[in-house]
């Protein structure tokens, strides 16, 4: 009798270490949890994905329906991020103890002509690339209700000598702003900036266009009131309230730069500190806008009768 009561008593210690033992893995596998910032973006947003627990981690990506690769390893928390659409699944594995899945689904939200820019900086939200497809494209800044600057990039522009055009339609003033202004943007390299823009207020009927500039060495804010043109009559609106359209066009020359409002050129400016390839795009200032009949073209050097070249010429009448 004694031996049996020992046997069973040795059997419960053994059931209750067997037990203890097991614990730690089942609370992990209840508390552990990864998340990541978002779930659903458009490529080149970069994803933050992180854990409920602070510990290091191998972080695994699915590469097909079954398998999976290591992405990054011993790590507590990854960045991702990628410009192919389609959705990404991660777990994370801690000494043989999986966790859940993460899947994060990345689109193509923008339309052909305008989104990224070839460095890969994004655009602001608020723009609406629905109608940025086919042969009849539209790009418009969306109405807000606040005060904001809105800005998209032509996607294949980064050089020292192209052209940009655009029809410019006003459609609303976002956020009572006073001084709103709607145009493209001629060159952009990090900080620095050149603003080609209608300075209609808010009445739409303001004859200004302006250039300006925006650096570091004005304590990173606009130049106002910069190069001013009022040598027109400029209204946005009929006596009846319909709509009038005007186009801007820029033509960069390395450090000269063109401005032309509906063909003709209205401003020459050099800017002789700026002779690296920039970026371009449309920028808004308080102002809901539809841009129509947009073209960019950039210099090819191995093609005097490129898009850009026969654009010049005819232009500036060379």
């Amino acid at each position: 009798m004694k031996k049996l009561f020992k046997f069973i008593l040795i059997l419960n210690v053994i059931l209750l270490l067997s037990a203890c033992n097991n614990k730690p893995n089942e609370e992990i596998k209840a508390a552990w949890k990864i998340e990541s910032n978002v779930n659903q973006t458009y490529i080149y947003e970069e994803v933050f994905i992180g854990s409920n627990h602070n510990i290091d981690v191998d972080w695994y990506l699915k590469v097909n329906d079954s398998e999976f690769e290591l992405y990054q390893s011993q790590k507590s928390n990854v960045y991702f991020k990628t410009a192919v659409v389609g959705t990404y699944t991660f777990k994370a594995v801690n000494n043989d103890v999986e966790s859940n899945l993460v899947t994060i689904k990345y689109e193509d939200l923008f339309g052909d002509v305008f989104g990224h820019s070839p460095l890969m900086e994004r655009p602001t939200r608020g723009i609406d690339y629905s109608k940025d497809k086919g042969n009849s494209k539209e790009l418009v800044h969306e109405f807000q209700n606040r005060t904001a600057d809105l800005y998209t990039y032509f996607k294949d522009i980064y050089s020292t000598r192209y052209i940009i055009s655009a029809d410019i339609d006003i459609l609303s003033v976002n956020g009572q702003e006073p001084y709103p202004k709607a145009g493209l943007l001629a060159a952009q390299l990090n900080d620095r900036k050149i603003l080609f823009a209608f300075d209609a207020r808010a009445n739409f009927d303001n004859d200004d266009v302006i250039v300006v500039n925006h650096t570091a060495t004005h304590g990173g804010t606009w130049d106002w009131p910069g190069t001013i043109y009022r040598l027109r009559d400029i209204n946005f609106r009929t006596s009846t309230g319909s709509h009038m359209t005007y186009k801007l066009t820029v033509i960069r020359e390395d450090t000269m730069f063109y401005f032309f409002l509906d063909g003709s050129l209205i401003i020459q400016q050099d800017f002789p500190d700026l002779d690296q390839e920039t970026v371009a795009g449309t920028y808004t200032m308080g102002q809901s806008v539809k841009y129509t009949n947009y073209y960019a073209y950039q210099d090819d050097p191995n093609d005097e009768n490129d898009a850009y070249s026969l654009a010049v010429k005819t232009m500036l009448n060379r």
